[in-house]
């Protein structure tokens, strides 16, 4: 695929420590988030962080808090809430820390199905929906 196309995919890990995951991902891509602030850790509704570098990432648990009720839940109810998820998006599906999820089924677990975008006249059309494997026509 010669255009690039944007991906989403939200992962369960099975993990309940948020760091071990950002230290995977590091280690295994060689790509270092912190020190760009790529990672947002804690609660992703009320902190998003900023798109850097053709990507953006939450590491959080699996909880919703509901201020009405001052309670929590688990935003995945078929998933503990002590339970680490990746959220990400990138502007290009080939992107390494994407590629990298993609090819750890053991570990990252799509939660709800991925998505693949492309932009016709401006806005954000899903051109595939999914769980994995992805046709290897969007990927390089």
């Amino acid at each position: 695929m010669n255009k690039p196309v944007e991906a989403f995919a939200t992962y369960q890990t099975g993990t309940t420590d948020q760091e071990e995951i950002v230290n995977l991902i590091e280690r295994e891509t060689g790509i270092a988030f912190e020190e760009d602030s790529d990672v947002e850790y804690g609660d992703f509704w009320s902190y998003p962080p900023p798109r850097i570098h053709g990507i953006r990432i939450d590491v959080v648990d699996n909880v919703l808090y509901d201020d009405d009720n001052d309670s929590y839940s688990p935003l995945h109810p078929d998933f503990p809430m002590d339970t680490v998820l990746v959220d990400i998006g990138v502007e290009d599906i080939n992107h390494p820390i994407f590629r990298f999820l993609l090819s750890r089924p053991d570990r990252f677990k799509p939660v709800i199905p991925i998505t693949i975008k492309t932009i016709v006249n401006g806005k954000g059309v899903t051109v595939w929906e999914g769980y994995p494997p992805i046709p290897s026509k969007y990927l390089d």
